[in-house]
């Protein structure tokens, strides 16, 4: 009996060899997506998430959400944080407005440590989706 296709391709193929084309197969498959990103990074949106999404024919990839500024976000988006809920993001908002005008309220990650509630841990989670432009 002849079998056609990609099963008589693999009947054909020894153990190892079969795993080494799978290999192949999935690393062209992330470098495919990678170009895509990076090909048309440009074009896209951005969900309520904050994550930069890129759409081609048959896919969507994900990019880096974008970094958050804690002396001008409100508290919606301080909820994208990792660790920082309703409770925290109202209290960042609520000392960032007790502070004097023109004079920012946190200038370092570390600054965050002066909310109740935010410690060194929180802060070693956030400190990559921060900015402080």
């Amino acid at each position: 009996m002849v079998m056609y296709g990609c099963q008589d391709r693999a009947a054909t193929l020894a153990a190892g060899d079969i795993q080494e084309h799978r290999r192949a197969v999935q690393r062209n498959m992330r470098m495919k997506a990678w170009l895509v990103a990076l090909a048309i990074a440009c074009i896209g949106g951005v969900t309520e998430t904050g994550v930069h999404v890129v759409r081609t024919n048959a896919q969507s990839v994900a990019l880096a959400p974008e970094k958050i500024n804690p002396n001008i976000a409100e508290a919606e988006s301080l909820m994208r944080l990792d660790g920082i809920g309703p409770s925290r993001a109202s209290a960042i908002v609520a000392y960032r407005s007790s502070r004097p005008a023109g004079q920012p309220a946190f200038a370092t990650p570390e600054d965050l440590e002066k909310i109740k509630g935010i410690g060194p841990v929180t802060v070693n989670k956030i400190r990559h989706q921060l900015c402080f432009n």
